[in-house]
């Protein structure tokens, strides 16, 4: 009987601990194609820019 709940135990956390790590690895990959590339321009506007900015001085 012992056996069979820590099975069921462990059969529960297991499923939400592979959820958890499912859903935070497409968190990963949304961010990756969507924010990086986003940021990634504003970064090189901003650099970019200053160079301009001392290239004029």
């Amino acid at each position: 009987m012992k056996q069979h709940l820590e099975n069921t135990l462990s059969g529960r956390l297991t499923i939400p601990c592979i959820l958890t790590a499912l859903a935070l690895t497409a968190v990963d990959v949304l961010l990756a194609v969507y924010v990086l590339p986003v940021v990634d321009g504003w970064v090189t506007a901003l650099c970019m820019a200053a160079a301009g900015a001392l290239a004029a001085i």
